[in-house]
């Protein structure tokens, strides 16, 4: 037999939580049923003639439901000896959503059981709460998920029923790669020493070079992948040209060098000048992002420098949002999407990115270790290629002991230049002719106005 005391307090507090639960999932059961048309007349006359057939139940069922589960918890939590009682109360229940169940099965013909799941998840979370087996926070962070489920059951039917089978299995292999692959590879860094140690050969004074990390590489692979996923499905959400920019733009706060790849690589599929320069407008708002971040890090780790710096950021900042809406009004608001995401997965061209990352940062790495500490501009200018943020970081944290702020300002308008002329270099190589083009306009324009505010910073 339990010891366990409740006040009246306690007891009222769990009623009355178990109260607003069961009126939550109640009124939401109400709505939704109410928002299926098709309800036919019941053919059991002897339970209801003439009426028509409805849910397993509404607010009051519900209520009733989420109070006789507290108090069963209650009652058990006070004295387990009331075990047997608490049995009978769930065997009932079950036997009353069943036989519901059942009813409705044959009036209706349904199959669904989510209301009925729905239904012991409620009796079984207000019996925890009674019985104190689960925080009161939980138990309505649950029922709130519960009621939210429930309630948009028709929304969830024609959201499904709009995937094709395709989307679905391209959707699970980007799971696989992502979720299945991914976190099995070492993060551990492999130098070329390792590497040629195990062909009996001597990288020499190269053998403490970085040459491939498994997990960052597949890392960049999903990268570009998530960002075929999450284009598509915004493409085919919204319809509109706003979500390739969306993506581009959030793609390329984590990186907008893999942003630009992935848009020359997707330009091969917007046969329509329309849709070059819809792609040409994202690359630019993917390039942005470093305008941002860059006065960000800054203002984090060195102040001085942010306000040193923000007065020129701000000039491309503005420059870049007005030829991007430029472009925008010229491309298509309908057909652009579409064109370009033509499927969820497209492992191809992420490959080819990680590829190319894996080439650039060990040639980067290689010219570093060449250079040595022969000046902190020239390290600077080379890491820019593979990033701005390591620079940006590095370049803040040595002002003022290494290098003067009008120095470092001048370090950080050089490596968005530099980053800027290698990601023309990606446009040219990879992009469709009309795409490449129109790229090299208008980013060539960006990198024109970065070398001017550079000169003036030089003045």
């Amino acid at each position: 037999m339990s010891n366990y005391i409740l006040d009246s307090q306690s007891v009222l507090l769990r009623l009355g939580l178990a109260l607003f639960i069961g009126l939550l999932i109640g009124v939401d059961r109400d709505e939704s049923w109410q928002k299926q048309s098709a309800i036919q007349h019941s053919r059991f006359s002897f339970v209801r003639p003439g009426k028509q057939a409805v849910g397993l139940g509404g607010v009051r069922t519900y209520t009733v439901l989420a109070l006789l589960g507290t108090l069963l918890g209650t009652l058990y939590l006070v004295n387990t000896q009331t075990l047997p009682i608490v049995i009978v109360g769930f065997i009932g229940v079950t036997a009353y959503i069943s036989i519901a169940y059942f009813l409705n099965f044959f009036d209706r013909h349904t199959l669904g059981l989510t209301t009925e799941l729905g239904m012991l998840l409620l009796f079984a979370l207000t019996f925890a709460l009674g019985a104190n087996l689960l925080d009161y926070k939980l138990v309505l962070g649950i029922a709130v998920i519960v009621s939210l489920i429930s309630n948009l059951k028709v929304e969830f039917r024609k959201l499904i029923g709009s995937f094709t089978q395709k989307e679905i299995l391209e959707s699970v292999e980007f799971v696989a790669i992502s979720a299945v692959v991914l976190p099995w590879l070492p993060n551990v860094t492999i130098t070329i020493g390792q590497v040629l140690s195990l062909l009996n050969l001597s990288a020499g004074p190269f053998a403490a070079i970085a040459l491939i990390n498994p997990f960052q590489f597949w890392t960049v692979i999903v990268f570009i992948s998530a960002l075929n996923f999450v284009g598509y499905f915004l493409s085919k959400l919204t319809q509109s040209s706003s979500s390739i920019l969306l993506t581009a733009f959030l793609g390329g706060i984590v990186s907008s060098t893999s942003v630009t790849h992935f848009l020359a690589a997707r330009s091969k599929v917007a046969k329509t000048a329309s849709n070059s320069k819809l792609l040409v407008a994202a690359v630019l708002l993917t390039n942005m992002t470093s305008f941002i971040r860059i006065p960000l890090i800054a203002l984090v780790l060195n102040p001085q420098l942010f306000y040193q710096t923000i007065p020129w950021f701000l000039v491309l900042i503005l420059l870049t949002v007005g030829i991007s809406q430029f472009l925008r009004r010229g491309a298509s608001k309908h057909e652009a999407p579409l064109a370009i995401f033509t499927s969820p997965l497209a492992i191809k061209p992420a490959v080819a990115f990680g590829l190319l990352f894996l080439i650039v940062s060990l040639a980067t790495n290689i010219a570093i270790y060449c250079f040595g500490k022969m000046g902190f501009v020239v390290t600077a200018l080379l890491a820019s290629f593979s990033g701005l943020d390591a620079v940006s970081i590095i370049t803040a944290k040595a002002i003022p002991d290494v290098i003067s702020l009008t120095v470092g300002t001048s370090v950080l308008l050089g490596a968005v230049i530099t980053n800027l002329v290698f990601k023309l270099g990606i446009v040219r190589i990879y992009g469709e002719k009309r795409f490449a083009f129109l790229s090299t306009v208008w980013l060539g324009g960006i990198t024109l106005a970065a070398v001017l505010l550079l000169g003036i910073v030089l003045l």
